[in-house]
């Protein structure tokens, strides 16, 4: 995880199979700002390890330092039109968190909303943005915005979280983990991110992965002043 002034960052995947096709990253800029990304492709196993693959080297091969996060989406989903065979697509939940300000700029494509809880209570959910990427060439995505207070969290996670389900067939859901979220909310990022994925596994039970799972936190705290002298 980055060590960034300002934020608490951690991120845990694990996948159903031997091979996985989720991806999350923490890309700490030069201007101190972190790109989070949590993405997901169709299919499993290696087939979608290597569109993955393919997509990341594309994301880190943009001017992410300029670009607005809707425009990197953008320009991804035109990648992956051109590189790819027909059918297969990624999602992408992706933000960019400026610690200092504690600004979010995030573009959702075809992915599960992001989760932001507020440590003064309440939630909100993150859906802005477009169509999954690649499917349509030059499809249009809209850069949503937030602010994080501090003590805020944020969780991005792949739809294996929601999606898991018990033997009965009932799904983990967003109620869960909202309420999962808040229980560990004072914890630090790792140990939250480490229990997400634990709790959705516990879920599941017998019933065993069904998909790769992926959560990524985010947390404001407060900078610590830099050392006198």
């Amino acid at each position: 995880p980055p060590v960034v002034a300002g934020a608490d960052i951690a991120g845990r995947s694990e996948s159903a199979r031997e091979v996985g096709g989720d991806y999350f990253d923490h890309l700490v800029l030069a201007d101190g700002r972190v790109l989070l990304v949590v993405a997901d492709v169709s299919g499993k196993g290696t087939p979608a390890a290597l569109v993955m693959s393919a997509f990341r080297a594309a994301l880190l091969s943009q001017d992410l330092e300029r670009l607005e996060v809707h425009r990197i989406a953008e320009r991804l989903n035109d990648f992956l039109h051109r590189s790819v065979e027909s059918g297969r697509y990624v999602t992408l939940f992706l933000a960019l968190l400026d610690p200092a300000t504690g600004r979010l700029e995030y573009a959702n494509a075809g992915h599960n909303p992001a989760l932001l809880l507020r440590a003064q209570g309440g939630a909100e959910w993150l859906p802005s943005g477009g169509l999954m990427l690649g499917i349509f060439p030059g499809s249009a995505h809209e850069k949503g915005e937030a602010n994080l207070a501090t003590g805020d969290l944020l969780v991005i996670y792949t739809d294996g979280v929601t999606e898991g389900a018990n033997p009965a067939l009932e799904m983990f859901g967003e109620d869960r983990l909202e309420q999962a979220a808040r229980r560990m909310a004072a914890r630090p990022a790792g140990e939250v991110a480490h229990a997400l994925v634990e709790e959705v596994r516990a879920f599941e039970g017998d019933t065993g992965p069904a998909d790769d799972i992926t959560v990524l936190v985010a947390r404001r705290v407060p900078a610590t002043p830099a050392p006198l002298g």
